[in-house]
């Protein structure tokens, strides 16, 4: 069993999860506002990922590995997509995104935040730092209890779970050495 605790107050979320916001470079904002919106509202429509659609966020999470994302062929892309987004596991909902070329922990957290209907965190070394956890051996009861960590916490904050996402992922960029 893992052990998370908050490095800072949890009324600095709201704070934190804006001044992130407000250092966003206009690009990487465009890109974040078009898979809340545009990416997302074709999933919730039709429960599966396109290529393209796959290609710009795994992009906006981690352009480095592009070359092993751009392995990945869009009939595979779509059926993982849709096992993820409408079973009822979460070990499989987690797992199955890992099939595919390049798609590790962090990135299948992505897919899960951003598209399913249930609330995931994106979990990272950034985010896990803020939550007094230093590991990065990730595996899925890692996975699983910061899952359930951040639903709590984002649930006493009253919060939503992308607010709290980006105060994790602010304070470890200003505190963390």
């Amino acid at each position: 069993m893992q052990t998370f605790k908050l490095r800072f107050p949890s009324s600095r979320i709201a704070e934190l999860a804006e001044q992130q916001v407000n250092e966003m470079n206009s690009a990487t904002f465009n890109k974040e506002d078009y898979i809340a919106n545009e990416i997302k509202r074709f999933v919730n429509k039709n429960t599966y990922l396109t290529r393209g659609d796959f290609l710009k966020v795994c992009n906006w999470k981690s352009p480095r590995p592009r070359r092993h994302f751009e392995k990945n062929d869009a009939d595979m892309i779509k059926e993982v997509s849709q096992i993820a987004l409408t079973t009822k596991s979460d070990r499989l909902r987690a797992e199955i995104w890992r099939t595919l070329h390049g798609v590790s922990w962090p990135m299948a957290s992505v897919f899960l935040h951003w598209f399913h209907h249930d609330r995931y965190p994106i979990i990272d070394f950034r985010a896990l730092w803020s939550l007094s956890h230093e590991s990065t051996n990730y595996n899925f009861d890692l996975w699983l209890e910061y899952t359930e960590f951040c639903r709590k916490l984002a649930d006493k904050s009253k919060v939503d779970m992308r607010t709290l996402d980006r105060a994790l992922w602010q304070y470890s960029k200003v505190n963390q050495k």
